[in-house]
């Protein structure tokens, strides 16, 4: 199972495909232990949970990121009326289709080509997003 990365509630997604942001919470709770116990008490921790320790900005960076682009997916998707929706529809593909790698294919473990998804969509999602709202006035 991933640890980090877009997903999708599977009764949302079928009728609004909504994005949620999925980061593990033991991993959450291990890094928020490793935290504790290295700044407070100076005790040594193993050296697999130091690694994941040693990347929590990183990962904290990449969940504000993907909360982010959900928040301003989510918002495009949810204010369309169903009228508007026929208008729309091929930008909606094609940013679904920019999501679906970090949906199906990304994991936290290759930082590179998350960060690479996020900007590539995040651009693209602020770039799209005027395009959705400017229907809505």
């Amino acid at each position: 199972p991933r640890a980090c990365g877009l997903s999708m509630n599977a009764k949302q997604w079928y009728q609004r495909r909504v994005l949620t942001v999925n980061f593990d919470k033991a991993m959450v709770r291990l890094l928020r232990e490793c935290k504790f116990l290295i700044c407070e008490f100076n005790v040594p921790i193993p050296e697999n949970a130091l690694s994941l320790y040693a990347n929590a900005e990183t990962y904290q960076k990449q969940i504000c990121q993907l909360q982010l682009i959900a928040s301003m997916y989510n918002s495009i998707k949810t204010c369309l009326h169903p009228e508007e929706l026929p208008l729309l529809q091929r930008k909606l593909e094609e940013i679904d289709s920019m999501l679906t790698p970090g949906i199906t294919e990304i994991s936290w473990k290759r930082t590179k080509d998350v960060d690479r998804f996020m900007g590539d969509v995040l651009q693209e999602v602020q770039e799209r997003k005027p395009d959705f709202h400017g229907v809505e006035d």
